[in-house]
């Protein structure tokens, strides 16, 4: 490997490396504390249906689903 390859490789690992930081805080921070009230119904659902085994540290976005998909009695 060259200087300048070896330069380039470290450049996009450095890059690389800020990007895996940045995208694990965002799949944290997307990560819901509670379990939402509204869709308990739902998380219950597909817990009974073994669609999931862990109803806690959802999005919203995946509660806002199952609460979709119990509503409409695909769960």
């Amino acid at each position: 490997m060259t200087k300048e390859e070896k330069q380039a490789f470290d450049e996009l690992k450095a890059v690389v490396e800020s990007q895996a930081m940045l995208i694990s805080q965002l799949q944290d921070k997307a990560k819901m504390k509670e379990l939402p009230t509204w869709a308990k119904d739902a998380v219950d659902a597909a817990l009974k249906a073994k669609l999931i085994d862990t109803p806690e540290g959802g999005s919203y976005d995946f509660y806002r689903i199952l609460t979709i998909l119990e509503r409409k009695d695909v769960i």
